[in-house]
């Protein structure tokens, strides 16, 4: 039994197991990687059904149950809405919500990665998250072998490799994939249409604010 038995459903540690080298430095920049967590959080909120899609808004469901965990505190900030929002809407919420701060906490206590005391400058002090090079290998294997067709993909598969593609995670850890791959599998018959629908939302909106981020770099420096 590998260790992703374990915590494959949860979207959100493993892009941010994928997102570091084993030294703890990002294959992204932190922007990135905030934007990529906050849809990553979403879409585990879809998977275990706390919420839906209704007129292209993120709305609530089984309200009765209360979920445990990481996931947990991401599906209370949604309940906390007086009105339904969009996909982006959350995206950009979560990374607000210091959603870098808490999946690290996670991975951490998880034992999926380790906190390293670092220095910017020789005197800022940062932290850096080793990943568990197991959790690593494993994760990484299984995401070489849906992209290679070697492993049908799941929704949750699906998932991730669209959000490794929308933060440019993908193109560092598995560089030279075809785009047709990622295409046929976040586009493919992996689940039901409607949880297709909500998944592809949440992706859609990963991307859409990476690319209004860059623009607005580039504006900001005269390009």
């Amino acid at each position: 039994m590998t260790i992703l038995d374990y915590w494959h459903v949860r979207l959100a540690d493993s892009l941010f197991v994928l997102a570091h080298r084993p030294d703890g430095k990002r294959v992204v920049q932190r922007k990135f990687l905030t934007i990529g967590l906050g849809g990553a959080v979403l879409t585990d909120l879809v998977v275990h059904r706390r919420v839906s899609l209704a007129d292209a808004k993120v709305v609530p469901d089984d309200a009765g149950v209360v979920l445990p965990g990481l996931p947990g505190e991401f599906d209370a900030i949604v309940r906390s809405e007086a009105r339904p929002r969009s996909a982006e809407h959350w995206v950009r919420k979560f990374r607000s919500s210091d959603v870098e701060g808490r999946v690290a906490g996670h991975a951490v206590r998880s034992g999926l990665a380790t906190a390293e005391e670092d220095a910017v400058l020789g005197f800022i002090p940062v932290a850096r998250y080793a990943p568990n090079q197991a959790a690593l290998d494993d994760l990484a294997a299984r995401v070489s072998d849906v992209l290679a067709d070697r492993r049908t993909a799941t929704d949750w598969d699906a998932s991730l490799v669209g959000l490794c593609d929308a933060t440019g995670v993908l193109k560092k850890v598995f560089p030279g994939t075809p785009k047709s791959a990622v295409k046929s599998i976040t586009e493919g018959e992996w689940a039901s249409e409607a949880l297709r629908k909500v998944i592809t939302q949440a992706n859609a909106a990963v991307r859409n604010a990476v690319i209004s981020t860059v623009h607005a770099n580039n504006g900001s420096q005269g390009f």
